[in-house]
Formats: C-alpha cells, structure tokens, sequence
C-alpha cells in the first residue's frame, strides 16, 4: 500500500469566487427618480395621457407606445406633430418608417401641416423590414422614432406573415428590448379592424409600456385620446383635440366647450351631470323626448351613447318606484365628448325621462349624479367631491346627490340638495306641480 503522505492527499479543487450580484436590493426611498426624466411632445393634451411624474409630463427615455385607431382618424397627424415638437425641444433628431406610405406621401403631410422645422429634424423611411429600422435606431441619432404601422413591418429569421399575432409579438418584442437599451421613444402605430377593435395590435399590449386609442367622439365633432394602459401614468386619462386644416388643435377645457351658452334654463328633457370615468372629470348633457303616441302596439326606446338595456331598466323603475309611466317612444342622447358607461348615469338619466314625460323642465344651474337601486333608492358614486368642483368651477349653483353621502361632501359656493330616493329627486328637480301621465311602459 502506498504511504500516505502530503504530497499524495486529493483535495478538492478551488472554486472560483462568487460574482458579485449586478442588481443589489435597495429601500424604494433610495431609488433616483432622475432617471425618469418627462420628455414632453410639445401637445400637452398628448402629455396629459401619457402620464405625469415628479419630473414634468410627456414621454420617458426608451418608453414603447402603441397608437390605436381606425384609418383617417389622424394618428399620422397626431405623431408628426409631436415629433415636431419633440424634437423642437430637444434638438434632436427622430425617424418616421412608414410600411404603408411611400416617402413622399408622409413628407407631403408635414408640409401640409406647416411642420417646417420637422422636415429637417425628421428622417423618414419607407421600409417593412424590421432589421433596416433596427440598424437605424442603433446609429446613435435618433431620440424618438414612429413605426407606421405594426402589421405592416417582417421579421427577417421568423418565418412569420406580416400582421399576423406571432409577427406582431415579435415586432413589439424586439423593439421594446432596443428602446430599453437605447433610451429611444418608439410610437407603434395600430390599425383598428372593421368592427372597431384594436385585435393585432393588442398582442403587443404585453410588451410595450403604454396603449392608447385616438377615435372620433360619438357627435364627430373631436378627436378623443383615450389611455387604455400606461406604465408611466394613469390609465384611463382622455384628451380632445379638434381637426383643422392646420392639424390637430388641443382642447384644453373639453367641458367648458360642451356646455357653451347652455348653462342657463333648458328644455325639458335635459339633466346635466358630471362623468369621471377617467381622471379628468367632465360635463356631460343627457338629453330626453317622448313622443305623444308610440309609433306602433308598444312604444320604441332608442339610446345614443347610453346602454340601452339601462334605459330600459330605468324606465321600468320610474314606473314601478316613481309612478312615471312613459307612453310614447322615447329617444335618449348622451352629449359627453366620451363613452360612458359609469353607473352615475343613472340619476340624470331617470331625470331626464321624467323630466321628459311630464313635459316640465328641471331647475336652473342643476347638475346631478348617483346609481339608481331596483328599490328606487339612491346610492353613493366615487369621486363626489371632483365632480362637484368640477360643476362649480363651469357656474353651475346646485348639485343633487345621494344622500348617503352628503355628510361627507365638503365644498363651498354650490347648493348641495341630499335626495334619498328616486322620488325625492323628482321632487326637488322638477316643479312638483306637474302631473305623470297614466299608460304603458315603453
């Protein structure tokens, strides 16, 4: 047997030392917020979507957005002006590729625009390989970049149809690891399919930072910027803009423009309430008329902007709670500037029935809001206390509100008039005096 000595024990080898952790946990209070410095577009509507932090609003470095819309409805226009003003205030430079235009045709845009300095500052390209922007973007020279449009541009090692959902993931993929890496804006512009919907470019919802959706307003009056996701600010913040021939002008107060000169005494049939579906709260005018006689056995309901299956359901509890039968066909409108769909709808909108059927108007400078229980009840809504300032800040003197809540509200220089039920807001809107006609429910 071999002696054992020193020189012949086995020893394990040596393991080289553990790295170091690249990314060290740290308390939040710790963490820079320089880092995410705003970037604004030059339209501050735009930067009111795209979020607010402690730096200012707008754009943050390497920020992926995709824009939604159906075609016409002025994304090009939208993003050739804040390119324009972006790069304004930078000095910097940014790239519009186009896979659905040629070059002239975007160049022709900026010109009709009068975007003079942008013809300079903006490069264009007119390309559907991804790779060719790719290599673009990691020359250095660009600070913001446009991709119009998502379904339009290949991927060249993925055996993928252009548009298609896989193509689309990678597109956004690819380009959401390039603007964390280079700090580079990107703006993927989606186009909306026939019924409306984003589809393709929602697959990319995933990967990018922000999505948001530019559309004509029920009246086609505006253009309306609605925030559907946002890493960098609220989600469902909206903004106006006005088509010109000059380009898209901002509208910076949206319901001083809805309520106009029609603040004093209204028709029957109209309520005035205060929507804050998104951030910002607005004014909104419901509308209501009742014919005479139903056009046919049994009246007809026809709701724009308004669920129909709400109205059908309110009517039934003004009848069966209120004793306010509508016998004729009723006709409903929502003038709002948005969608709505919050349940604070429904006291305006029952007043405006009721309203409608006793032919009676409701009081001067009203604004109203609350849901509406099966039981005729009132219930509490959110953001009370914004919507009144709101109402307020317009001249607007009086505010129905579930009662519930009225405790809790504190405002000065507007009337708060607590109502508990269905009834009590009839009551204390419409002139008491005033008798429901008897018949059938639409």
């Amino acid at each position: 047997m071999e002696p054992v000595t020193p020189s012949t024990v086995r020893t394990a080898p040596k393991l080289p030392p553990s790295p170091a952790p690249r990314h060290l946990p740290e308390p939040l209070s710790g963490v820079p917020l320089d880092a995410l410095p705003r970037r604004p577009s030059g339209l501050a509507e735009l930067d009111r979507v795209l979020g607010q932090g402690p730096l200012g609003h707008g754009l943050v470095a390497g920020q992926v957005v995709v824009l939604g819309g159906e075609p016409g409805v002025g994304k090009s226009t939208l993003l050739l002006q804040a390119l324009a003003g972006l790069t304004a205030a930078e000095r910097s430079r940014a790239l519009y590729a186009t896979g659905e235009e040629s070059r002239a045709q975007v160049a022709g845009r900026a010109r009709r625009l009068g975007l003079d300095g942008a013809l300079e500052r903006v490069d264009v390209v007119d390309t559907c390989q991804l790779e060719e922007v790719i290599d673009s973007l990691r020359s250095g020279r660009y600070a913001a970049a446009v991709l119009d449009s998502l379904q339009t541009f290949r991927v060249a090692d993925v055996e993928a149809e252009a548009g298609s959902v896989r193509a689309v993931k990678l597109v956004a993929e690819r380009l959401t690891h390039l603007a964390k890496e280079t700090g580079v804006v990107l703006w993927l512009v989606g186009q909306a399919t026939k019924d409306g919907r984003l589809a393709g470019p929602m697959a990319a919802a995933h990967f990018v930072d922000t999505v948001v959706w530019f559309e004509r307003d029920p009246s086609g009056a505006y253009r309306v910027l609605h925030g559907l996701k946002n890493r960098f600010g609220p989600e469902q913040e909206v903004a106006f803009f006005e088509m010109r021939e000059e380009g898209l002008a901002e509208i910076a107060d949206p319901s001083a423009r809805i309520v106009g000169a029609r603040l004093g005494p209204r028709p029957s049939g109209s309520v005035w309430t205060v929507v804050a579906e998104q951030d910002r709260p607005l004014i909104a005018e419901v509308q209501a008329f009742e014919t005479p006689e139903p056009s046919g056995s049994s009246g007809r309901c026809v709701a724009s902007g308004i669920d129909s299956g709400r109205l059908t359901l309110l009517l039934g509890i003004l009848e069966r709670r209120a004793g306010v039968a509508l016998v004729g066909d009723v006709f409903v409108d929502l003038d709002a500037g948005v969608r709505v769909t919050e349940r604070a709808l429904d006291l305006p909108l029952a007043l405006a029935l009721g309203s409608a059927a006793r032919d009676v108007p409701l009081l001067p400078g009203l604004v109203a809001f609350g849901k509406v229980a099966l039981t005729g009840e009132l219930r509490a809504v959110p953001r009370t206390e914004a919507r009144i300032a709101e109402a307020q800040r317009l001249g607007f003197t009086r505010a129905l509100v579930p009662s519930e809540q009225a405790d809790r509200i504190e405002v000065e220089g507007i009337e708060l008039v607590p109502v508990a039920t269905l009834v009590d807001a009839l009551d204390g809107a419409i002139d008491d005096s005033s008798q429901a006609p008897s018949g059938s429910l639409c």
